[in-house]
């Protein structure tokens, strides 16, 4: 592989650390009969990694550039096909069903790319994600955890997350200002609230998370479009306090709260 340096674009930080990059490739139990994703492998360090397992490896560079240099870098594996795409438009549904999904993904585009992994129907076996620390904890919340935000509770409905190892700034060139840390998402058998269809569940959890700062009663009487002594009658059930926000509701609060609003005409 080529060991020549490039200016990072778009915010891209390359990880130069091979035992971090190994143990990344390592999360996605990679073998020879797999097909791998990988999204913005920029210098191909990472890749490398990947290669190593005989998997086959479908690399999506954005940077036309970078795609060419890293064609040049591994002109003796049939096994790597690289595409210069652009992530955010680019088709999963043509993708082989099981692959596995590893990214050492820019921060820029890290909400984008989430909400890409929630919606597309054919979802990965596993997904291997490395991003900004705070991010990563924050996909991590779960209402089986008894902590929530709007985001890491859509992919809770399709996913399990995990948290992996953390990676320090110096483990990258150029050193972003922050840490780094891997989540795994791994899909559920079923999904987490089965009692409503995602189009419902996401509309319901984008209600209650539709202002943070304020009460769980307030978020929805402005969603439903209902008086809030309608609101307070609905989530009577639940016996929550009046201040109580949507963040704060633990597995079986939700479960019951989603419940009630399935029987919403």
């Amino acid at each position: 592989m080529s060991t020549s340096s490039s200016t990072p674009k778009l915010g891209q930080h390359w990880l130069k650390d091979p035992k971090i990059l190994q143990t990344i490739a390592d999360y996605a139990d990679i073998s020879s009969d797999d097909f791998v994703i990988e999204i913005g492998p920029g210098l191909g360090t990472l890749t490398s990694k990947l290669l190593k397992s005989g998997a086959e490896v479908l690399a999506v560079e954005y940077d036309p550039d970078l795609a060419k240099n890293l064609i040049g870098s591994f002109p003796n594996k049939p096994t790597l096909k690289v595409q210069n795409s652009d992530i955010r438009t680019f088709n999963f549904t043509e993708l082989k069903p099981g692959y596995k999904l590893v990214t050492n993904l820019p921060y820029y585009i890290s909400g984008i790319f989430f909400r890409i992994l929630i919606d597309t129907e054919n979802k990965p076996s596993v997904a291997v994600v490395l991003v900004q620390q705070e991010v990563a904890q924050k996909m991590a919340e779960s209402p089986e955890l008894g902590s929530s935000n709007k985001l890491a509770m859509l992919a809770a409905y399709y996913y399990r997350t995990e948290l992996g190892i953390k990676v320090s700034a110096k483990s990258f060139s150029p050193p972003p200002k922050v840490t780094s840390q891997v989540i795994i998402l791994t899909p559920r058998e079923e999904p987490l609230f089965p009692q409503l269809n995602f189009k419902d569940y996401s509309r319901f959890v984008k209600f209650a998370f539709s202002s943070p700062r304020k009460t769980l009663e307030n978020n929805f009487a402005a969603g439903l479009h209902l008086p809030k002594s309608d609101i307070s009658e609905l989530l009577k059930p639940l016996d929550l306090n009046l201040e109580t926000r949507a963040e704060q509701l633990n597995m079986e609060q939700w479960s019951e709260l989603f419940d009630i609003l399935s029987k919403l005409k």
